[in-house]
């Protein structure tokens, strides 16, 4: 791949020399950063409908949504920094991962309690494609279809089971190549553990500070289809702590930064990183008054 494809620039520790014993240096993470959420992000015809859907079907609590109809920006959420960010553009769609990978899922949302999740979305008109099972890799899942097409996967930890664990979002990119994108998401953005599975991976899931970004082996042929393709709007809006010292952080690693850090007029400081596959990853943190 070129520069501008592996989303790297220089010589960063990208693909299968990333994952060589020894030929990396320890994971460092910048002092005062921390990542808080990694929201996913849809393009769909109309944000309110959307948002109005969710919260009858699945219970989010539609957070806001601005602008005029075809036009719109919107957060829904399910929990305090859980949730998604909803944009339409004219009737346009973004990313669809079910749509072109049956396999695949659009996001993960990790509850409590499965059983009581699938009941309460089922009562409430939801499309259940499948009902909760328990899974070797130790969760019990199901599946939830939307009337945009997008398709949840809801999942509770059978290894330690608590009706109080935190409910919590995580998004899931399609990529040509899971180990090679584990491996990016390791030593570039400086995601501790991507727990591979599968030989070849088909699957991993890249943590750091206690945030997700699920990564699914997609069927050939692949054709990325990131949501900057219908709007300008990134795939994956992550809330963070330190935003300028993250920036730094995974440009000194190899990123290829899209978007410098920059104040906007709703009060973020954001940044922009292109992946190795073409996925826009947003950094952003409320905004010091103090910093341009």
């Amino acid at each position: 791949m070129t520069e501008a494809g592996d989303g790297t620039t220089g010589d960063a520790p990208v693909g299968d020399d990333a994952c060589e014993p020894g030929g990396i240096p320890p994971i460092v993470h910048a002092p005062g950063t921390k990542l808080l959420s990694a929201l996913p992000c849809f393009v769909v015809p109309d944000v309110q409908v959307t948002a109005d859907r969710l919260r009858d079907t699945l219970g989010f609590r539609t957070c806001f949504v601005i602008g005029d109809p075809g036009q719109q920006f919107g957060i829904v959420d399910l929990a305090e920094g859980q949730g998604f960010q909803l944009k339409s553009n004219g009737g346009a769609e973004g990313r669809r991962n079910a749509e072109n990978h049956r396999q695949a899922i659009d996001a993960y949302i990790r509850v409590p309690d499965a059983d009581v999740a699938c009941t309460i979305a089922r009562a409430a008109g939801a499309e259940i494609l499948s009902e909760p099972t328990d899974q070797e890799w130790g969760m019990r899942e199901f599946g939830v279809r939307d009337a945009d097409g997008m398709v949840f996967c809801y999942g509770a930890d059978t290894s330690e089971p608590s009706t109080s664990a935190p409910i919590t979002i995580a998004p899931e990119l399609v990529v040509p190549d899971v180990g090679r994108a584990a491996a990016w998401y390791q030593h570039v953005l400086g995601f501790d553990d991507t727990d591979p599975w599968g030989d070849p991976p088909v699957y991993a899931i890249a943590r750091r500070d206690g945030v997700r970004v699920h990564l699914s082996a997609a069927k050939p042929p692949f054709e990325p289809r990131p949501n900057r393709t219908a709007d300008d709007i990134w795939d994956v809006y992550v809330e963070c702590e330190g935003v300028d010292a993250l920036c730094e952080e995974v440009r000194a690693r190899g990123a290829a930064i899209a978007r410098e850090p920059v104040t906007q007029e709703y009060q973020m400081r954001e940044f922009d990183v292109l992946d190795m596959d073409g996925y826009v990853i947003c950094f952003g943190e409320t905004a010091d008054t103090d910093v341009g």
